[in-house]
């Protein structure tokens, strides 16, 4: 990714391969190609976006970074740019805790970027935000996003069920 673009953005973390940087608007077309991605959602919670129009809604009313300072970031490769995906953490009242998360794009699965975003995000989760706890959930049946989050460090907590789909809940602590 060249100077210019990447100042265009709030970049929040950089790993070897990759840049972890607030969403914009122009990202509008790449969260609705994956969230609308079937490969990709089946794996998933989250809405299914309807329309590029839905995207952009979404992110315009994205309020995660103004609340809590931290949020969903965009995943960038730093080799050519390419939007790969999301990874970030996310404040959820109902876990009373913030989780860790992420979303690729399928051709981009198997290539080590869920891991190495997510490593990233959980330490800056610690030392930047003080956070004591980090979550993770993952479908029951999304046997890679298991074998990422104990890759990761994270310990299985519990089962819950959730729009019909059974969930495992993980956590790691500081």
């Amino acid at each position: 990714m060249n100077d210019k673009k990447e100042m265009d953005y709030k970049v929040e973390l950089k790993t070897d391969r990759l840049i972890l940087r607030q969403f914009h608007s122009s990202d509008a077309d790449m969260i609705f190609e994956l969230n609308s991605d079937d490969e990709v959602m089946k794996h998933t919670s989250g809405d299914v976006f309807d329309s590029l129009q839905t995207a952009k809604d979404y992110l315009q009313s994205y309020d995660h970074y103004e609340k809590y300072q931290f949020g969903r970031w965009a995943v960038i490769l730093k080799s050519n740019g390419d939007f790969i995906g999301w990874c970030g953490l996310r404040y959820s009242p109902k876990l009373k805790g913030t989780d860790v998360g992420f979303r690729f794009f399928a051709h981009y699965w198997g290539n080590g970027y869920a891991t190495e975003s997510a490593k990233a995000v959980i330490n800056h989760g610690f030392k930047k935000y003080g956070l004591k706890k980090i979550y993770a959930i993952a479908r029951e049946d999304n046997i890679q996003s298991h074998k990422t989050l104990r890759k990761l460090g994270l310990k299985f907590h519990k089962y819950f069920n959730e729009g019909g789909h059974k969930w495992m809940q993980y956590y790691i602590d500081k």
